[in-house]
């Protein structure tokens, strides 16, 4: 089990508490990383979709993070709209609702940041968000350029790259309890299948 009853025996009502008010804004996160659980997905690629998706999910319906200041990214949108032919400014216009949020890469960076220790030093990090972001592009947009790097990642790697994802879900889904940063990373670093997802102990593989 990733924590016990011991764990958070103190402040049990608080835990409990915190989780169900945060739930009604992560459920579809959630829900998503459940589906990659229960055997909803019979391919490795499906899973891999599922927990991607629900990392992109929670961090969406959590943070207002943005590419650029909003006064900033209006204006620019006016200046493009504005030079786009009349009777193409709808559709410039729908390209561009989306075009101030972040990017996977980013938000992936993000969720990572207040555990980074535990996934590994900064070019494995890297590396592995790369990966992700590559994986992840390849299988949504089926991006040729990226069919031979990608399809050697899955080959290779996949699996070990969907336990990591995995795993920060998991840390992520603890801070909707109320616990703290430390406390969670001090839990992690106890809990012997955590470690083996996060390649923390190779012993534990």
């Amino acid at each position: 089990m990733l924590y016990r009853y011991s764990d958070m025996s103190e402040d049990f009502d608080t835990t409990i508490l915190k989780w169900f008010e945060s739930y009604e804004t992560i459920q579809p996160a959630f829900e998503l990383y459940l589906s990659s659980k229960i055997g909803a997905h019979k391919f490795l690629t499906g899973i891999f979709l599922s927990l991607v998706q629900s990392l992109e999910t929670l961090h969406r319906r959590t943070s207002d993070d943005i590419e650029m200041e909003t006064d900033e990214f209006e204006q620019l949108h006016s200046a493009i709209v504005e030079a786009t032919p009349l009777e193409k400014r709808d559709f410039m216009k729908s390209k561009l609702k989306y075009a101030n949020e972040i990017s996977l890469r980013t938000r992936l960076k993000r969720l990572i940041h207040p555990f980074r220790e535990l996934f590994g030093t900064s070019p494995e990090v890297k590396s592995f968000v790369q990966n992700v972001v590559d994986v992840r592009n390849y299988l949504t947009h089926y991006d040729k350029a990226e069919e031979s790097r990608a399809k050697q990642i899955i080959d290779r790697d996949l699996y070990d790259i969907c336990l990591k994802v995995d795993a920060l879900l998991q840390l992520q889904f603890l801070l909707f309890t109320g616990m703290d940063v430390d406390r969670i990373k001090s839990m992690a670093s106890k809990n012997r299948l955590l470690r083996h997802r996060l390649t923390l102990d190779e012993s534990d593989t």
